[in-house]
């Protein structure tokens, strides 16, 4: 680590300490106020690493997404646990866009379909399971598909459909063979 990160680090550290000194007791309690304060940390570290890899407008996003969960659950639905909740989980799956995808339909069942928020998390999960990858359009994804149908074949999957045989399942007739 240079000393510039050393730095950069300290001085973040540091602004969190004040913020959650002087700002965050005239919300929370005292417990709620140090969990906050760990979960923006380890925030603020993803952060910092995610600059070193990433392109200036994604960590933008990164910064954006983590404000928004915040406004979201602490300040309309006022459950500072739940921010602290999905924002550790947030900062920790930032990098795995796919994974987002999931935080996203549980951060929205438990918050807005409350009641049936376990089955909303599994149905649009299955949904979002399905559709992501059919949705992208890249190669691997378009081979994915076509391996769920070779696999019809019990065949290798390298090697595509057997010879004289298409990708297609076989069509039975009502009528017999």
């Amino acid at each position: 680590m240079s000393k510039s990160d050393l730095i950069t680090n300290i001085a973040g550290a540091l602004g969190l300490v004040a913020l959650h000194v002087l700002v965050f007791p005239l919300f929370t309690g005292i417990a709620t106020n140090v969990v906050l304060f760990c979960v923006d940390l380890f925030a603020l570290y993803n952060g910092l690493a995610y600059s070193r890899v990433f392109s200036y407008s994604r960590v933008t996003l990164y910064v954006a997404g983590y404000l928004v969960l915040f406004i979201f659950l602490f300040v309309l639905v006022r459950s500072p646990l739940l921010f602290a909740t999905f924002g550790m989980l947030y900062a920790a799956l930032y990098a795995y866009p796919v994974l987002l995808g999931y935080l996203l339909i549980l951060v929205l069942s438990i918050t807005i379909i409350t009641p049936y928020w376990f089955q909303t998390t599994l149905l649009a999960g299955a949904l979002y399971t399905i559709a992501a990858p059919m949705t992208s359009g890249s190669r691997q994804c378009r081979t994915n598909v076509y391996k769920l149908r070779v696999v019809w074949y019990d065949t290798d999957i390298a090697a595509g459909p057997p010879a004289g045989k298409t990708a297609d399942p076989p069509v039975f007739s009502a009528g017999g063979t």
